[in-house]
């Protein structure tokens, strides 16, 4: 059944005196409101309508009623306001992003504190994952018989450099014909691709001494697995612990104990991620017991087309929606730009 305007526009008010208030709403209070010119017994009567069709949920405490996961769903899909977003610390963390892409991890974090503090919220990013993104080239640097240098640098221009000391003396020719081997067979393809390819099928394709190359390809995939693990970064949990719902110790503690779970808190992003779409997952939409009373807004960021990450946003079912919608598309927007512009001026100055 389809809401009447006067129910959207009650509703709306209860969804965000309840945000504001944190206390159950009732027909008075929305009475008072300037633009509902309805009388408290006909507002009483609408409440009532709500909650039988599941958008309220009325509170054994008061007489006063409050958002069910339905309401606030409706209220995100078709309610809710545009929230204007101005943050400057965006513009100057834009113009620090002239950087290589292996500080990545630096800005991710900067981002987080800024989203945490501008909705007083936690925000969460999972760092890319590159099972997609290809090996562009591998790099040795011979520094002596016994010692060298690993230097792998993805697609996305991320490089990850290791130290190696071998059990044996190689030389600068056999270093240099390893390297030759490997981006023939390595450079260009996923990791995905080569990880698909067995350790062992590699190692016979190799040309040189079997036992240095064996030892240093235990190395390259080891480096290569580095390269394929996503982090999981946290900013503002303890925002949390100011708001009404989190003043129960047990509440509070099981919050800061799913946060901090970073298995668990990787397993929901992603299976709440959609893509390029900004998702809103409010309360049980996110088929986890871990996350009742939670919601959570996600976007993603984008380091090539096949590489991405996520960022998002949780809070209680009460959080502000306009304000982290909005926010979090602001970051969102921002972060992407930021990325595609040092990827061009990275591309140019080759």
């Amino acid at each position: 059944m389809s809401l009447t305007d006067r129910q959207k526009k009650i509703l709306k008010a209860v969804v965000e005196d309840y945000i504001s208030s944190a206390e159950p709403i009732g027909s008075r209070h929305i009475a008072k409101k300037t633009d509902i010119s309805l009388s408290s017994a006909t507002i009483r009567n609408e409440l009532a309508d709500l909650e039988d069709l599941g958008y309220l949920v009325k509170t054994h405490t008061s007489s006063g009623r409050v958002p069910s996961d339905l309401g606030y769903r409706t209220y995100v899909d078709s309610l809710i306001e545009t929230y204007l977003v101005q943050m400057q610390e965006i513009g100057s963390l834009k113009a620090q992003m002239q950087q290589k892409m292996r500080d990545l991890d630096f800005y991710i974090k900067r981002v987080l504190e800024i989203a945490a503090g501008h909705t007083n919220l936690t925000a969460v990013a999972l760092t890319p994952d590159y099972t997609q993104g290809t090996i562009k080239n591998i790099e040795f640097i011979l520094l002596d018989r016994f010692n060298i240098m690993l230097i792998l640098v993805t697609d996305s221009n991320v490089v990850k450099s290791k130290h190696i000391n071998l059990k044996m003396e190689v030389d600068i020719d056999f270093i240099a014909d390893l390297k030759e081997q490997l981006n023939e067979y390595i450079s260009g393809r996923t990791i995905e691709e080569i990880f698909r390819t067995s350790f062992e099928e590699l190692t016979l394709k190799l040309r040189g001494d079997h036992s240095a190359v064996v030892e240093i390809l235990e190395f390259v995939y080891s480096t290569i697995s580095e390269i394929n693990e996503n982090e999981l970064y946290l900013s503002g949990e303890t925002n949390m612990l100011a708001l009404p719902e989190f003043k129960d110790v047990k509440k509070a503690k099981d919050f800061l104990e799913l946060v901090h779970d970073k298995t668990k808190m990787k397993s929901i992003l992603s299976a709440n991620m959609k893509g390029d779409i900004m998702s809103v997952v409010i309360g049980d939409e996110s088929n986890s017991d871990d996350t009742k009373g939670l919601s959570m807004v996600l976007s993603t960021y984008k380091i090539t087309d096949t590489v991405y990450g996520a960022i998002g946003i949780i809070g209680p079912t009460r959080m502000d929606y306009g304000k982290a919608i909005s926010s979090l598309e602001y970051i969102t927007k921002s972060l992407n730009e930021g990325l595609k512009s040092e990827k061009g001026d990275d591309k140019d100055g080759k």
